[in-house]
């Protein structure tokens, strides 16, 4: 629902409605104080009272302007915002981590889109994935009893190494498997 425009909206009135609120409320008691004050009042003070008026409603469009505008920049919007849909990966890998190790149901793969398919056996692990160059491609937290998917594309060939990066026990820094890309 956040990447709908309905879900722009109720993000507005839940973020936004407290202010809205105070703002709301100082311009009715503006409003109010001008309307209560005698009408013979010298022409500067009736003056004073009008700008206090117009400057509240200038700053409640800019207010506005500024929160509707910046929807768009929310951090948790971001994926739904800017990532193009992906298609359907045409190889899916399932991974098994445990204290030490990780169990790969291929170990060669070919270039293009994988979809990883993990989960940990046993305790807390990672799934960090480094291309042949050295770099981070992707990573995932691996929790007990739970799933994770990670859509990753192999654009080099060679040697992928996959290593822990949550500490996992006196073997964690010996956790490490490795998968071909041709």
């Amino acid at each position: 629902m956040l990447g709908t425009g309905a879900g722009a909206v109720l993000l507005f009135a839940y973020l936004t409605a407290p202010f809205l609120v105070v703002f709301v409320t100082l311009l009715y008691l503006a409003v109010r104080r001008g309307r209560a004050t005698p009408r013979d009042l010298e022409g500067s003070k009736r003056l004073v009272l009008a700008a206090e008026v117009v400057w509240l409603l200038a700053i409640g469009v800019v207010w506005t302007v500024i929160n509707v505008v910046s929807i768009a920049w929310i951090p948790w919007l971001q994926p739904y915002a800017s990532s193009p849909p992906q298609s359907e990966p045409s190889q899916v890998v399932r991974v098994e981590a445990f204290m030490w190790g990780y169990t790969l149901e291929t170990y060669e793969l070919k270039q293009g889109t994988v979809k990883f398919v993990a989960r940990s056996i046993d305790t807390i692990h990672s799934m960090t994935i480094y291309s042949p160059r050295g770099e981070i491609v992707a990573t995932v937290m691996l929790m007990p009893g739970m799933t994770e998917e990670i859509v990753v594309e192999l654009k080099e060939r060679g040697e992928y190494v996959i290593r822990c990066l949550e500490f996992c026990g006196d073997g964690h820094p010996a956790m490490v498997s490795k998968f071909r890309v041709v």
